[in-house]
């Protein structure tokens, strides 16, 4: 009985150990050494279980301002050093269960579920102060252009709407301003509604302003969205 004990525990020690390499393996797989964000793959298979689902959802296309710079004349390791903080900044702004990834070197994305698109400009807003209207100190701190997708009836083609906050990062970072956020009407860029607040900076209500033909220019500048769209 003894002999059959110490067989027995021996098992489930192996078993044990076995499974944590296991785990072990899998975060290593899945985990951006650098940052401790998911990489490239472990964001499509997160998402990949999120599109199924109905409700509003929000889709962050963050891209860090000044890295070349930065690894030019401070070296790599200034720059590492930039994006494990700009990480940090990012996991303390968002909640446990949000998919939080870096699928470039100085490109990260973000996707989580809110309640309403109310809720998606208040997540938009924060990260916007946090990341970019904050007091920064040092070399290190960089800021960032972030294209904010809002997708009401929850997400349809993940490559496609990654594109298209790709595209609105990109708006925001030629235009200097930060932020730009829209809304995806039918999952086609032509028919994005570009997001309009709740009010404008004056105190007065604002309605949502569409363009099918013009490309997306709503920016949030200090925290009030301004367009340059044409109705």
């Amino acid at each position: 009985m003894a002999l059959q004990l110490s067989s027995a525990l021996a098992i489930v020690l192996m078993l044990g150990v076995a499974r944590a390499a296991l785990e072990i393996e899998w975060r290593a797989a899945r985990l951006d050494p650098l940052t401790g964000a998911l990489n490239r793959k472990a964001f499509f298979e997160a998402v990949g279980d999120e599109t199924s689902q109905t409700g509003v959802t929000v889709l962050i296309y963050a891209d860090v301002d000044g890295l070349k710079r930065l690894n030019d004349r401070r070296g790599h390791e200034a720059g590492d050093e930039a994006l494990r903080d700009f990480a940090d900044r990012v996991r303390k702004s968002v909640r446990k269960d949000d998919v939080f990834a870096r699928i470039g070197g100085d490109e990260f994305v973000i996707f989580l579920r809110v309640n309403d698109t109310a809720s998606a400009e208040i997540v938009a807003k924060r990260l916007h102060r946090v990341l970019n209207l904050a007091h920064f100190e040092g070399e290190t701190r960089l800021k960032c252009s972030l294209g904010v997708l809002v997708l009401p009836a929850g997400s349809k083609s993940i490559d496609a709407e990654l594109k298209q906050a790709d595209t609105l990062m990109y708006h925001a970072k030629v235009d200097g301003v930060g932020l730009i956020m829209a809304i995806s009407i039918k999952g086609d860029m032509q028919e994005l509604m570009p997001f309009a607040p709740s009010v404008n900076s004056d105190g007065q209500q604002r309605s949502a302003i569409r363009s099918t033909e013009r490309p997306i220019e709503v920016a949030i500048r200090d925290g009030f969205p301004k367009s340059s769209i044409a109705a």
